[in-house]
């Protein structure tokens, strides 16, 4: 039982490890369209802010 134990925590860190790398960093403009997502406005407003959000991310 110990050498199981033993034997799984690699996979363990390893896993904890790969999870780290996978977050992004939202832009101001992008985090502002994820907001507004769910708002009542008009269609071309929304295109607007998601344009925004496209472009931020080159």
């Amino acid at each position: 039982m110990k050498l199981l134990g033993i034997l799984s925590i690699p996979f363990i860190i390893s896993a904890c490890v790969t999870n780290q790398n996978v977050q992004k960093e939202e832009t101001p403009e992008c985090m502002n369209y994820h907001a507004m997502m769910t708002a009542p406005m008009p269609v071309e407003a929304m295109e607007n802010l998601k344009k925004a959000c496209y472009e931020s991310r080159k």
